[in-house]
This record gives structure tokens, sequence and C-alpha cells, in this order.
């Protein structure tokens, strides 16, 4: 679970960071900074908590359990779609530009229903997701040879 907030996290930084305009504009820049960072530390958090909920199913039903570390592909697939849809949201999305009390901004914005979609299913999978032993690298039985056992050194 630390892993996917880890990686919701720099993603919504990501997301954040995208819409900078660039203009430094005084005081609203140093009221608007704390304020993204508390978005980007309880936006993860909440979507980790919704979709803890129906992750619960899964840990808790052991046959159900069984069948999801047996089909692990499921979740790595997972993973990997919604990262590339969270991308594809951020591409499909649209210029805006306008102006706020005398200051003109021009911002990319994503496609926000996709990628709200796509963040859940990124935060889901991520979530609920492990690397099953046989994915492992195999551990070696006996002493490593000197120099590592890589080859002649």
């Amino acid at each position: 679970m630390w892993t996917a907030y880890a990686a919701l996290f720099v993603i919504g930084v990501f997301i954040q960071q995208s819409q900078n305009t660039g203009n430094y504009d005084g005081v609203t820049s140093f009221i608007a900074a704390p304020i993204a960072v508390v978005i980007a530390i309880v936006v993860p958090a909440l979507t980790l908590g919704a979709v803890a909920l129906p992750g619960l199913v899964i840990r808790l039903v052991p046959k159900l359990r069984g069948w999801w570390i047996a089909h692990a592909e499921i979740g790595a697939v997972g993973v990997i779609l919604g990262v590339g849809l969270i991308a594809v949201s951020y591409f499909a999305g649209s210029y805006d530009s306008g102006e706020i009390d005398g200051s003109v901004y021009a911002v990319w914005v994503p496609d926000w229903s996709l990628l709200a979609s796509s963040w859940s299913t990124f935060a889901f999978f991520a979530s609920h997701t492990w690397i099953p032993e046989r994915w492992r690298p195999r551990k070696r039985k006996g002493p490593v040879p000197l120099g590592g056992g890589y080859g002649d050194h």
C-alpha cells in the first residue's frame, strides 16, 4: 500500500506541476503552494482509502485471495493499464487560457473524467497486487564462491 501511495503522490505532483502557468504573481503563489502540497498528500490518501474497501474482499475471502495470487498477471496488467491511461488522459486533454484579475494564464488541462477513472484503476491494482514468489529470483543454496560467483575475475 505504501508503494502505491508513493507512486500516486509522484503522479499527482507531476499533474499539478503540469498545470503551472510559470508566472509568479506574488502573494497568490505563496497561498497556492501550500495548498498544492496538501492536495498532493491528501488526494492519494483518500483514493487509497476508497479503493481499500473493495480490495478487502480480495484480502479476506481465502478462495478469492488464492485466485488473485495465482493470477497475479491481472494485477500487473492493471497497474500498466492504469499508468498508460493516466498518460492518455493527459495527452487527450485540451489547452485552456484566460485572464484572472489581470493575470493571463495558459495551461494544458487533462481529460478529467479519463484521469479520474485511470487514477482509480492504478490505485486499486497498485495497492492490491504483490509480486508472487514464482516471479522473484531464486535464492542460491550454499555459500557464495569467492569473488561472488559471477565468472572468473
